[in-house]
């Protein structure tokens, strides 16, 4: 689990450590420093150029990268600092300059500074950090601009520090320099996280410098660890009731597939029983272990391989008013006057063309910003929404953003959405089943977030992984990956 907060939340928390006189300037600085030195050292095993352009902006960031180019000529390297502000940390300066380090402003590069930058192989981006106030602008803007695309046009290896120049709490700010890793202090911000900005991040390594941090997390990032601390266990009292009943109506004439890929998902997610309350021509296709007899269900999932239309509704309806978690899938995302009838347990899954249409919007804009129109969908259908994309976002109406580590690329294959409000399904209901047993459970939305992050890491446990995959593939792999996971393996 990686928890992003926001910058106001890190500077609190940072306060009362520099009114102590604690030196997190120096220590965040020493840390850039030891790693710029590892990369010059491979760079120059390699044959590749391993000079050292700092590029430094003002306040604290910028003093970050005047001292890691301090620490850097100690060490017997010869960076370069490009200067890009009138107004730099004054004693980060200083230091610098008495360790000998080359300092060059942007006002007497002029109109080179573009070419300037290309020279060197290694760049510190130290630009600006979490002090920005909304996108880069003027002529910090415009240098950021420029040197994205320089960055571009040979093989260097760029460093961000604490955050890419540009980048903090906005996921949908774009204008950064494009790093290859992160290195950000006291705990990761939010657009490291969360996209499209985090495409721009990197690796990101954090450094916590012992900063505490008792804030509310703005994002939590769930992985295949907190599937194996959190993902209910079948215990020795446990019987299939009691394990998670999955209620599924998903499927039609024209898309059959899609139900019996969610079913086999949920079959393989873990529940003690598996529901098919759906058309009885699919019904006829599943494996034997399906029970096609109405009966309870802790959870439901309606829609996949659906248009819509007044059976879908129907079925969404009768869900509702069980009171229990549903996901929601595909056709029945048109059904609105069902989703809008009031609180509810619902889990919406739009890829971001849905969202679009679910919020009347254009996809482009969606795409630029899937966070925040995530959770406007959250809030108007009083739901936990799962944005597919190429990287998942889920939101909550308040609370926490939730999102996973990017799954691969493969997942985008037809039938893959299928698996995954299958194993939803399951999620949900052995997580209800846990509720009705009095015990704690994460929050739906962390829940939904569990299934999501097991349906990117079942991908290697399909035959043909690390190539392409077959959702039937995956849909069985669930299984094995959720056993693994579980066994500590």
């Amino acid at each position: 689990m990686r928890a992003a907060f926001r910058a106001d939340d890190i500077r609190a928390a940072e306060a009362p450590l520099l009114a102590a006189d604690v030196p997190l300037m120096r220590q965040a600085a020493r840390a850039v420093a030891t790693r710029t030195i590892s990369i010059a050292r491979d760079r120059r095993a390699a044959g590749l150029n391993a000079d050292i352009l700092v590029l430094v902006g003002g306040g604290n960031n910028g003093g970050d990268g005047l001292w890691a180019a301090h620490d850097l000529a100690q060490r017997g390297l010869a960076p370069v600092v490009l200067l890009a502000t009138d107004h730099p940390h004054a004693e980060g300066l200083a230091a610098a300059r008495g360790a000998g380090v080359q300092v060059v402003t942007r006002a007497e590069l002029g109109e080179d500074v573009a070419p300037f930058a290309s020279w060197f192989g290694i760049w510190l981006d130290a630009l600006a950090g979490i002090g920005l106030s909304g996108p880069l602008r003027g002529e910090l803007g415009e240098l950021v601009a420029a040197l994205a695309e320089v960055r571009q046009e040979a093989p260097r290896h760029v460093i961000a520090v604490d955050t890419p120049s540009g980048l903090a709490d906005d996921p949908a700010a774009t204008r950064a320099i494009r790093a290859d890793e992160t290195h950000t202090f006291g705990a990761p911000k939010p657009a490291l996280l969360l996209p499209p900005a985090c495409r721009a991040a990197g690796v990101v390594l954090v450094h916590d410098l012992g900063i505490p941090l008792d804030a509310e997390p703005a994002v939590v990032e769930l992985d295949t660890g907190d599937i194996s601390e959190l993902w209910p266990r079948a215990g020795h009292l446990d019987h299939k009731y009691t394990r998670g009943v999955v209620g599924i109506d998903a499927g039609s004439a024209t898309y059959p597939g899609a139900g019996i890929l969610a079913t086999r998902a949920a079959l393989a997610a873990g529940p003690g029983m598996v529901r098919f309350l759906g058309d009885r021509a699919i019904a006829d296709r599943l494996p034997p272990e399906v029970v096609t007899a109405p009966g309870r269900i802790q959870a439901g999932l309606v829609g996949s391989g659906t248009e819509g239309g007044p059976d879908v509704a129907a079925a969404l309806r009768d869900f509702r008013e069980r009171d229990i978690p549903v996901v929601v899938d595909a056709g029945a995302l048109a059904s609105r006057d069902e989703l809008g009838a009031g609180p509810g347990q619902l889990v919406l899954t739009p890829h971001l063309g849905e969202l679009a249409t679910l919020l009347d919007d254009e996809r482009a804009a969606v795409e630029a910003d899937p966070v925040r129109y995530a959770r406007a969908a959250a809030t108007e259908f009083a739901a936990v929404v799962v944005a597919k994309g190429p990287e998942t976002v889920i939101a909550a109406p308040t609370g926490p953003v939730y999102t996973t580590p990017p799954g691969s690329p493969w997942l985008a294959t037809a039938g893959s959405g299928d698996v995954l409000a299958g194993a939803l399904a399951a999620a949900l209901a052995q997580f209800a089943a846990r509720q009705e047993a009095s015990e704690a459970t994460p929050p739906l939305a962390a829940q939904a977030a569990l299934a999501v992050a097991l349906h990117a890491h079942a991908v290697d446990y399909c035959p043909s992984a690390p190539g392409p995959i077959r959702a039937s593939d995956l849909a069985d792999a669930l299984g094995p990956a959720l056993g693994a996971l579980l066994a500590g393996q």
